[in-house]
């Protein structure tokens, strides 16, 4: 099976994916949201309803009960791989991370 990492680029990039790795990528990434909440859940309830922690962790979770609440087709909009414009896109983010990346490994 691909990593993580893979099957999360294959899909973005409307490359085939097979049940069993689109399975085994939403547990994973079930697991580690739910980490994340933890994380940041417990400076949030430490600093009260007035802290940054607190304001990042109810902006967190209304994102988080928004998506859960619409079927992932609606929620993505037109933010899919079959968009030519989400396509057109991605190419320019990757080229530009890929730019940071060789820029990064000239400075070392």
């Amino acid at each position: 099976m691909r990593t993580l990492f893979e099957i999360i680029e294959a899909a973005k990039s409307g490359e085939q994916t097979t049940q069993e790795e689109l399975l085994f990528a939403v547990l994973a990434l079930d697991s580690l949201s739910t980490f994340d909440a933890m994380d940041i859940r417990r400076p949030a309830e430490m600093g009260g309803e007035n802290s940054v922690a607190y304001l990042r962790y109810s902006e967190h979770h209304r994102r988080w009960h928004t998506a859960l609440n619409a079927s992932p087709e609606v929620w993505l909009g037109d933010n899919v791989p079959s968009n030519p414009d989400y396509q057109k896109l991605r190419k320019v983010a990757l080229a530009l991370l890929d730019k940071v990346v060789k820029k990064q490994g000239e400075a070392n």
